[in-house]
Parts: structure tokens; C-alpha cells; sequence
């Protein structure tokens, strides 16, 4: 016999990364006789089947055989190809689907079967007889779809690996990219996604000398997510850096079709860029599938029941939609994105879906479904708001926060096009209704940008009612963000205007803003006059949710007046409430206030209870700015108890997670706190690091702080005539670059963040023992205990002993005494 071809495809670049991949690939030929790479166009199909074949041919005696077969267009052609790889000609004797059985029946090869997608039905015929007749043949297939045979096991190739943010604006500008608040990463920690080092290594050969940088790293991150960790597109953008600098790359990437083309001439037609790919991948749809992509687009993620609410009657019988999402999935024009609470989601990379946003442009249908997704989405967020308003179990609570969560792409997408196109009441109403969502999770300016945008567009005749509650809800969330002075005004206005109308419900929010605008302010008795008018009417009108809202700003601006007493009663009503509507958050935010009393007046044991709890409940709800508050009060009672070392951990961790929050003015609040505990404990460097950066935020956003001046003091007392030269420097480093400085690395590998005693606690915990128990055991108090829980449960992200059992009996997390 002669030998077959063995020339490979040679790679234009060095392949990186999918090591794993490789490595499961490797093992499945092994023992699969046919394996298929499937996913969307420009995945990297053919690059790591190219790649496997390069690393297992030398384990067949008959080595690997590639096939392209990108240009075949009939089955005929198909065949054509695949024989004449192989040597085979047709005679007499033999037609092909004939001879190419026989050449390989006695040999093993793998035999690589590239770029199916156009033949599909006589590439699944050809394999089928190809696995009856050839025992020693392996197959490799790549297609957009499966072939759907009998023996094939299907491997679906992912996107390359990416970092990833919960903070994603809602528009991609300048100003994004300048806000201390947005995604931060280091290039250490950037390069270890795929994602990244592809993007690097292909700029650095498209500019020599462009290296990775603190400077440019974040436009790179966000340039590989918009991009999905698609290869080809990254690879695409990667070469644009030959001409434009990374800002400009991404800035460009809102044209994405016209800035990712490629003038290599080696690559395939198909290849060159990514309209082409996608193209590609459309032409092969029927046209009900491709009026169901382009509708789908209006989406960042779906269910098969929105899209059945959508659009049923407009596919057939009821069960044609669920057929038409199996077919887009199986040709990778959608992809299973996960399951939550057991409902599939899911949703299409983004360069599909903005192509596939441009057809439904084309198509004359945009502006009606545009509405229609429009109106789906304010009647879901305002019937979940409905929802909310009544006592629930607050299981059931996190629930519907945990949907809105999963729709939250969704949502910027309705209200980005509710801006765009005017409709600014269906927008507001919106942004009304997910207020709520906006404050536990730490939205707040994402919730401001949408509401001043959407205030800005709305014409005169916007209801009044809609417009007060709008500027009220505008101020709430612009308090988080730039301080009681920059929210006043928007506050004031919705009171004159619900007061005008005569609408209770807006006014009674309203007031309640003023209070703690007030509180912040230091202007002790207006607020109280204002919160009280609040709790007037929401007793008078029933409003249990704001009567607990107005309870907890009682409480606090009592313990602002020195009021302790007051302040622990009207707390303790606040949060008697809050169980009683199975409200977590207010009822978190009333025990963290309980714990800081109790801090106060020495109750150690009664303050870590509620502050325990507090962080249990912040921890569940992912409401980073309470629970950097929650930890600030930790760290406020281990100081008191003379516990310096779990004093600084906890504030530390306060810090970190005010940054996650976004929230310039908490993140501020927080290092203040760190650096007034730093400079008790002598530790200057720091405290120089923290109180500079503080005071840079505080000057951004207009707010001056109250500790500024001991902070500067402090420094002069200890540096002199450096003080001013230090305190300069430190305003001067990138937040991340100080933050590093000043805070301990933070251990982000499970259990290997707990101390030993930490260790044998958490252990204990894990089999029952009650805290009472665990003391009995280890010989320390019931208090110490419960201190030790606390921080296990901060460390590993949980909140209930149940999950630490979990952590333990998975294995692998390094428990030992």
C-alpha cells in the first residue's frame, strides 16, 4: 500500500492556549472512533483540530490525513476531496463512495474531516460507512452542526477563557473607561484567561514592542468580553493595534463589521472577516430559523417560555419554536448559557446577535418588536415590583432579586432603546420598578445614568406622578454615588411636584430620601421632622415597606443625636417589620445598626449576634456596599476587644468590597476607616496610602470628609517635613497600585484564607456541632466561636453551615488541623 498524505495545515501563528481541551481530546480519540468539533464560526474548530491531529499522529501507524472541505458544495464535491486527499481515483471497477472504504479499511490513520457544515447529510452517509467498514480508522470532524450518526461523540468548542466583572456599564464610552469604579485588573491576573494572551501575542506580531500594561490592560479585557472570547474575532481586533492605539480599537468595536477584516491573503475567503464568518453560518439557516435569530436579538438572554410569550402563533403548532432553538443550537447560532432555578436560558455570542440585529433592521420588523420586547420588559419588572411590595418568605425574595439579576442584559438592552427612540414612560417606568434591584445589588450608577438620560429625553408631557417618583429615585441612587449635596436637589424637586399633585405615595419617598439626606448632611432635626412626616404617612396609608425604610433612618439619625435608646427602639421596630415582610436586606441593615449600638455600649456577645447575622444576609444577597459596611462594623468590634490583627482583616475586607460596589463615596468611607485604624496602629506607610486615596475621591465627587485633617495631622506627626511629598505621591498612584500597597494580598483559594484555629472550627461546624459544642471542644468561649464563623463564612463567600459542609465533603479544599 502506498503511504496517505501526511501534510497538515501548517499554522500561521503559535496556538494558545486550550491545553485542557487538548488534553480531554486527546483522551476521548483513544476510545471514540469519531469525534465532532462544533461551535459557532471563528471558534477555533479548525485551528484545534489541526493542533490534536499534530499531537496524535505519531500514535497511528498510518499517521493523520486532513480534508478541507470549505469549498465543497454538493456531496459529489465532497467526496471528490476526501478521495483525492487520499490517493483515490475512480475506475471502473469502483465508484468513490466505494474506493474510499477500501483504501482505508486496513489502515489506521485519523482521517480529519474539516469544515462540514455545507455537506452535512453526504459527510454523515460517508462516516457512517466509513466507522462499519474501516475498524482501525479514527475520525475528527469539524462542522458548525453535528452529523447526527450513530457513534459520533459530539464536543462543542468553547470560547477561549476570559475574565469577567459584574460592573459592565451600560454604554461603552470614554467616561467608562476613566471611572475609578470600572473593571481593574491586573496584567498578572489577566494573563492567565486564553482570551487575553491570544489578543497579546497577536498584537505584539502585528506592532513589535506593544507589550500589556497596567495602562491598557482593562480596554484589552473588555475588548476579548465584547468579542465573547470568540479567537478569530480577538485576532481580528489584535491586528487592528498595527494602526490604532487599544482605546481606539475599542472604541471601534461599536462598527465591529467594518474594523475586524483582514488584508491576510492566506486565510480563506470565509475567514477574513467576521461579517464574512457569520455570513457563513446564516446562509446555511432555513427562513424560519432565520426570522426567529433576528427577533431573538432583541435579547442578551432568553427562555424558550419568553420566546413562546413573544412570539407563539407567529412559528406554527407550539412545539415548532422548541424544535427551531434545537436546530439554532445544534448549527451554534445559540448556545445553552445555564440553567437557573431548572429553566434553560439562552443567548447568542454578540457578534452573532449584532448581525443578527442587523437583519432584523433590514427586515422593516425592528421598531414593532423593539416595542413589544419594551413592553414585556415593563410589565415583568413592574409585576415583580408588585410582587415584592408584600410579605413574602425572604427566600422567596432572593428569587425574584436572583431573576431580575439573570435578566439584567435584557433590561439595559429594553432601556438603551427607550432612550434611543423616545419612549421614555415605558423607560421610567422601568427604572421605578426595579428599584429596589438597583439598591441591594449595587446598581446605583447604572440606575442613574438610565433615569437622568431617559428625565433628559422626556417631553413635557410626561405624567407628573412618573416624573416625581423619577427625580426622587434619580437623587436616591445619585446619594450613593456623589454625596447628600449632589442628590438634594432632585429629591427637592420630586417633593414640590408629588406635593403639588397631591400624590401621598411619592411624597412619603420623597421625605424619606430628604431624611437621610439630611443624616448625611449632619442637619439632625430636619431630618427627624422629615422622617417622621414619612412614617405619618405610610402608617396612614398602609405602606409597610417604606414604614420600615422611615424606622431604620429614625434609628440612625437618633444615634447621630447621641440618642442610643431611641435609636435601639426604633431599630428594633424596623427590623420587626422587615421579618415580618421577609425583607433580608432592611432587616440585615437594622441588625448591622443593632450591632454598632451594642458595639457601643460593650455588649460584645449581643453586637457580634447582629453583625454576624447582618453579614449572613448581606453575603446571600451579593450586597457588596452593606456588607462592606457590616465588615466595617466587625472590624469596629474586634478593635474594641483589642483584636488588632481580625480588626485590620475585617476593615480590609470592607474596603475591598466597597470597591466592588462601585460606590466612590463608601469606597472613601472604607479606607477612611482602614487608614484611621492604621494610624492607631503606627502603621504610617499605609495610612498614608489609604487617607490620599480617600481624600482623591472625596475631591471628585465634591464630599469633604470628616477625618481628613486628623489624617494629615497624623502624618505631619510622623514624617514632618515628608508628610506633604508622601501624602502627594500617594494621591498620585492608580487606586489599584495603592490599594495593593496598602492591604494584604487577598487569598482568593477556599481554605487556605483560614487560619489554623479557623481550620478546626470550620471543621467542627461542617458536622453539626452547635457553637456551644465547638467551645466545649476546643476550650474558648461561645463568643470566640461565633467571631471564628463570621470570618469563615466572609472568607469562603458563604452563608449558611449547610455550604460549608458542601465545601468540605467536594474535596480538594485543603482542610487539615
Amino acid at each position: 500500500m502506498s503511504p496517505l498524505r501526511q501534510d497538515l495545515p501548517a499554522p500561521h501563528s503559535p496556538f494558545i492556549g486550550r491545553d485542557r481541551d487538548i488534553t480531554d481530546l486527546g483522551h476521548l480519540i483513544d476510545t471514540a472512533r469519531m469525534v465532532t468539533l462544533t461551535g459557532a464560526g471563528g471558534i477555533g474548530k479548525t485551528s484545534m483540530a489541526v493542533r490534536l491531529a499534530e499531537l496524535e499522529r505519531d500514535r497511528f501507524a498510518d499517521g493523520a490525513v486532513f480534508v478541507d472541505l470549505s469549498t465543497a458544495t454538493t456531496g459529489a464535491h465532497a467526496l471528490h476531496l476526501v478521495a483525492n486527499r487520499l490517493g483515490v481515483a475512480e475506475n471502473q471497477a469502483n465508484s468513490l463512495d466505494e474506493a474510499v472504504p477500501l483504501v482505508l479499511r486496513s489502515r489506521e490513520v485519523l482521517l480529519v474531516l474539516d469544515t462540514c457544515e455545507r455537506v452535512v447529510a453526504p459527510m454523515a452517509r460517508l462516516c457512517r460507512l466509513l466507522l462499519s467498514t474501516c475498524p482501525r480508522l479514527r475520525l475528527l470532524v469539524t462542522s458548525r452542526e453535528p452529523l447526527r450518526i450513530p457513534g459520533e461523540n459530539i464536543w462543542r468548542v468553547p470560547p477561549l477563557s476570559l475574565p469577567t466583572t459584574e460592573s459592565q456599564p451600560p454604554v461603552l464610552d470614554a467616561a467608562w473607561l476613566s471611572d475609578p469604579a470600572a473593571l481593574r485588573t491586573t496584567v498578572r491576573e489577566a494573563m492567565r484567561y486564553e482570551a487575553v494572551r491570544l489578543f497579546a501575542d497577536r498584537a505584539r506580531r502585528a506592532r513589535p514592542g506593544f507589550s500589556v500594561t497596567a495602562e491598557n490592560i482593562a480596554p484589552i479585557v473588555r475588548i476579548c468580553q465584547i468579542l465573547d472570547g470568540v479567537p478569530l474575532a480577538v485576532e481580528l481586533a489584535a491586528a487592528r493595534v498595527r494602526v490604532l492605539s487599544i482605546e481606539q480599537v475599542l472604541e471601534r468595536l461599536d462598527d465591529r463589521f467594518t474594523l475586524l477584516n483582514s488584508a491576510d491573503k492566506g486565510l480563506p475567503e470565509r475567514q477574513r472577516t467576521m461579517r464574512a464568518v457569520v455570513e457563513w453560518s446564516h446562509a446555511l439557516l432555513s427562513e424560519p430559523e432565520k426570522t426567529l435569530l433576528r427577533r431573538l436579538s432583541l435579547f442578551v438572554n432568553w427562555s424558550l417560555d419568553v420566546a413562546e410569550e413573544l412570539f407563539s402563533g407567529e412559528f406554527g403548532d407550539g412545539d415548532e419554536l422548541l424544535e427551531l432553538h434545537g436546530s439554532l443550537l445544534d448549527k451554534s447560532l445559540i448556545v445553552l448559557e445555564a440553567e437557573v432555578e431548572g429553566v434553560a436560558h439562552y443567548r447568542m455570542l454578540d457578534t452573532i446577535r449584532v448581525y443578527a440585529a442587523e437583519r432584523l433592521e433590514a427586515s422593516g420588523e425592528a421598531e414593532a418588536y423593539c416595542r413589544r420586547t419594551l413592553e414585556y420588559g415593563m410589565d415583568l419588572v413592574e409585576s415583580l415590583a408588585a410582587f415584592m411590595a408584600e410579605p413574602l418568605p425572604w427566600e422567596t425574595r432572593l428569587q425574584v432579586l436572583n431573576r431580575v439579576e439573570v435578566n439584567r442584559g435584557n433590561i439595559r438592552s429594553f432601556l438603551a432603546w427607550a432612550v434611543e427612540h423616545g419612549m421614555t414612560v415605558e423607560g421610567l417606568r422601568i427604572c421605578v420598578g426595579l428599584r429596589s434591584y438597583w439598591a441591594v445589588r449595587d446598581r446605583h450608577a447604572e440606575g442613574a445614568a438610565f433615569v437622568a438620560s431617559l428625565l433628559a429625553a422626556a417631553p413635557d408631557g410626561l405624567p407628573s406622578a412618573l416624573r416625581a417618583r423619577s427625580l426622587v429615585l434619580h437623587g436616591e441612587l445619585t446619594l450613593g454615588l456623589k454625596g447628600a449635596e449632589a442628590a438634594k436637589d432632585a429629591i427637592e424637586e420630586g417633593l414640590r411636584l408629588s406635593t403639588r399633585i397631591g400624590d401621598e405615595a411619592v411624597r412619603a419617598e420623597a421625605l424619606g430620601s430628604l431624611a437621610v439626606v439630611s443624616l448625611r448632611l449632619s442637619r439632625i432635626d430636619e431630618g427627624r421632622g422629615q422622617a417622621a412626616e414619612c412614617l405619618e404617612i405610610t402608617r396612614r396609608t398602609g405602606n409597610r415597606m417604606l414604614e420600615l425604610y422611615a424606622l431604620g433612618t429614625l434609628a440612625s439619625l437618633a444615634d447621630a443625636a447621641g440618642d442610643r435608646e431611641g435609636a435601639e427602639r426604633e431599630f428594633a421596630a424596623a427590623l420587626k417589620i422587615a421579618e415580618e415582610m421577609g425583607d433580608a436586606w432592611h432587616a440585615a441593615r437594622c441588625h448591622t445598626g443593632l450591632g454598632l449600638l451594642a458595639t457601643h455600649r460593650n455588649a460584645f456577645e449581643s453586637a457580634q449576634e447582629h453583625l454576624n447575622t447582618a453579614l449572613s444576609l448581606f453575603t446571600r444577597l451579593r450586597a457588596h456596599f452593606d456588607t462592606a459596611y457590616c465588615l466595617a462594623g466587625l472590624g469596629r468590634l474586634a478593635e474594641a476587644r483589642g483584636e488588632s490583627a481580625e480588626a485590620w482583616e475585617y476593615l480590609s475586607e470592607g474596603v475591598r468590597r466597597s470597591v466592588a460596589s462601585g460606590q466612590r463615596l463608601a469606597m472613601a468611607r472604607s479606607m477612611e476607616n482602614l487608614a484611621r485604624f492604621a494610624a492607631a496602629e503606627g502603621l504610617t506607610d499605609r495610612m498614608v496610602l489609604l487617607g490620599a486615596q480617600a481624600e482623591a475621591l472625596r475631591q471628585e465627587l465634591g464630599v469633604p470628609s470628616r477625618t481628613g485633617g486628623m489624617l494629615h495631622e497624623f502624618a505631619e506627626a510622623r514624617l514632618g517635613a515628608a508628610a506633604s511629598a508622601a501624602w502627594r505621591r500617594a494621591r498620585s498612584m492608580p487606586l489599584e497600585e495603592a490599594l495593593a500597597a496598602a492591604l494584604p494580598a487577598p487569598v482568593n483559594d477556599g481554605v487556605r484564607s483560614l487560619t489554623r484555629r479557623e481550620h478546626q472550627v470550620a471543621e467542627l461546624a461542617a458536622v453539626g456541632l452547635s457553637n456551644r459544642e465547638i467551645a466545649v471542644r476546643l476550650v474558648i468561649s461561645q463568643a470566640t466561636v461565633a467571631r471564628h464563623v463570621a470570618n469563615i463564612f466572609a472568607k469562603l463567600g458563604i452563608s449558611a453551615r449547610g455550604e460549608l459542609a458542601a465545601r468540605i465533603s467536594s474535596g480538594g479544599n485543603g482542610f487539615s488541623g
